[in-house]
């Protein structure tokens, strides 16, 4: 920037302007740029595009007004692997009820049948139905199991008000704080509803009729597969012996 007509003094005030503002046209540009990245990513993991390792701080909770996104599909290279319950509640809120949930505690890129079991206070097992995988809706079961199964005797149920109550042996005696576990996301596409009794020779009544339950004959891949911590669990769990 020059003044033609100025003296020596106003062409170096303008010229010093002119720097500052080019300076800061950079600086804004900047951080734009960096805002659209930002949402660029986002975009990439929730719509399935491998990426094997995000933080779910690189997820953005969609608005009320935003539609439900289509379900992605597993990528060659293997499952998103996210961590965290924002990382969950990030999934749950962009796919709605066309994805549903698994708890294990190691993670695995294809889950198979397995023969579903009940077990009564002897330790005794009474096979549940055909081989199958099991799933929910939402992901507090599946992430209390996963947290849980192969570590200690657990359980869950529901109170007369329909709340679901935890409950896990050493609950109120031991330190758990260092449990960990993985929770599966699949296409709810796999799964059926069904409906089943109590598992044959089942020494105990029920209470009623069983909820129906989600459930696979055939293997499924996860899309995403999200670790989740003791932290992650905010439900108060009973000691099974209480």
């Amino acid at each position: 920037m020059r003044i033609s007509s100025a003296g020596p003094e106003m062409n170096f005030v303008a010229g010093r302007l002119a720097s500052a503002f080019h300076q800061l046209c950079g600086k804004l540009h900047d951080h734009t740029s960096g805002a659209a990245d930002y949402t660029r990513k986002v975009g990439e993991i929730l719509s399935g595009v491998d990426q094997r390792s995000r933080p779910s701080s690189e997820f953005s909770t969609p608005t009320p007004t935003t539609p439900v996104s289509a379900v992605p599909t597993p990528a060659p290279t293997g499952p998103a692997l996210l961590s965290g319950r924002q990382a969950l509640d990030d999934l749950a809120t962009r796919y709605g009820d066309r994805i549903v949930f698994h708890g294990t505690a190691d993670p695995l890129d294809r889950l198979e049948p397995r023969q579903m079991s009940w077990a009564d206070g002897t330790g005794r097992r009474y096979p549940d139905g055909e081989p199958a995988i099991c799933a929910d809706a939402s992901y507090d079961i599946p992430m209390f199991m996963a947290l849980f199964k192969g570590r200690t005797r657990y359980g869950y149920g529901t109170d007369a008000d329909g709340n679901v109550i935890y409950r896990a042996k050493g609950a109120a005696t031991e330190d758990m704080s260092g449990y960990t576990g993985h929770v599966h996301v699949m296409d709810r596409r796999h799964f059926q509803l069904i409906d089943l009794q109590a598992p044959q020779d089942w020494p105990d009544p029920l209470n009623g009729p069983r909820t129906p339950e989600l459930r696979s004959s055939t293997a499924v891949e996860p899309f995403a597969i999200v670790k989740v911590t003791m932290d992650d669990f905010p439900h108060p769990i009973n000691d099974y012996d209480t």
